[in-house]
C-alpha cells in the first residue's frame, strides 16, 4: 500500500481547507501546499496558518461514494430505524495515540476518549470500519464544524 501523509487544516480567519504538509511552529500550526512543498519554500509566504484543532490527517482511506479522502476529525453517520422513529449514530474518525490508530468512534466513545484517555476503550472492541461499511454510511462534516449539532 502506498501511503502519502498529508493534512488538512481549516484556514484561520476563512471558511476554507487547506489540504498538504503539517508544520508545527511558535505561531501554530500550518500547512504547506502539498504541490510546492520542500521544492521551494518562501519563508512565511508559504505557510498558511490554520486552526489547531481542526488539523485533520488522512487516514489512507478514499471515500468512493463522495470522491473525498477521508481525514481524522470527519463526522459520519448511519441512518437507523425504529419502530418509534429514525435516529442517526454518529461516527468520528479518530487518532487514537495509545493505540497508534485510527479508530471510528461513536461519538459517546470520542467523548469519553477525550476526556478519560485510553481506559474508555475497550481493547476488544472493534472499532474499524472497511471500504464495504462505507455504504451505509453518510458524510456530516468535521467535528471542527459541526461539534455543536451533534452535542
Amino acid at each position: 500500500m502506498n501511503y502519502n501523509a498529508k493534512f488538512r487544516g481549516k484556514i484561520i480567519g476563512q471558511e476554507l481547507w487547506k489540504f498538504g504538509f503539517l508544520m508545527n511552529g511558535l505561531t501554530g500550526a500550518s500547512i504547506i501546499d502539498e504541490n510546492h512543498a520542500f521544492k521551494s519554500i518562501q519563508l512565511f509566504t508559504d505557510f498558511i496558518p490554520v486552526y489547531e484543532n481542526s488539523v485533520g490527517q488522512f487516514i489512507g482511506i478514499r471515500d468512493e461514494i463522495r470522491k473525498r479522502d477521508v481525514y481524522s476529525g470527519d463526522v459520519y453517520f448511519e441512518e437507523r430505524e425504529h419502530d418509534h422513529g429514525d435516529n442517526r449514530i454518529f461516527i468520528i474518525v479518530t487518532w487514537v495515540k495509545e493505540w497508534s490508530s485510527f479508530l471510528w468512534l461513536s461519538f459517546d466513545e470520542y467523548l469519553t476518549y477525550s476526556n478519560k484517555g485510553i481506559s474508555a476503550l475497550d481493547a476488544d472492541e472493534r472499532y474499524d470500519l472497511g471500504h464495504g461499511d462505507m455504504n451505509r454510511l453518510h458524510y456530516f462534516g468535521t467535528v471542527f464544524e459541526r461539534f455543536n449539532e451533534i452535542y
